[in-house]
């Protein structure tokens, strides 16, 4: 595949947070990167107090505290921190136009869309027809009874 460039991510979570670490390092599986990960995160919790201590901090530690005391000691494993470049689109799952015009978080999103929000709305639409026919055909036209 010519020259690879292996990229590792450091990360936690915690519902619907999600922050990560990228690195650059050396060729290995990822069983192995996990494994070697686990066997440093010890010393990376360490590390973690001695950074709020010589930093001043007087706050509470947390797992992003210690995810950067792991980056900073896989260094000396032949790791580097590596600066990603994203893109990203911030919406509800289905792009509804109705919904996305309401709301002022999405309008710029959809504007990058152009034309083609028209197109992803008549489609969605579609589905939504089929989606209410198949329901009035299995469980007939009025389902507010409460029965299904």
């Amino acid at each position: 595949m010519g020259n690879q460039i292996n990229i590792f991510e450091l990360s936690y979570t915690w519902y619907e947070d999600h922050n990560s670490t990228f690195l650059v390092g050396p060729d290995m599986p990822e069983e192995d990167f996990n494994n070697l990960c686990k066997s440093l995160l010890p010393r990376a919790g360490k590390r973690a107090i001695k950074n709020a201590v010589k930093n001043g901090e007087d706050m509470w530690l947390g797992w992003d505290d210690v995810i950067k005391a792991l980056a900073e000691i896989l260094k000396g494993h032949g790791f580097e921190e590596a600066e990603i470049k994203s893109f990203s689109c911030w919406g509800s799952t289905i792009i509804r136009k109705s919904i996305y015009e309401d709301i002022n978080e999405y309008k710029e999103g959809i504007k990058m869309l152009g034309k083609s929000l028209d197109l992803i709305d008549a489609y969605n639409q579609k589905i939504e027809d089929k989606a209410i026919k198949d329901v009035e055909e299995r469980y007939g036209s009025s389902t507010g009874s409460g029965e299904i």
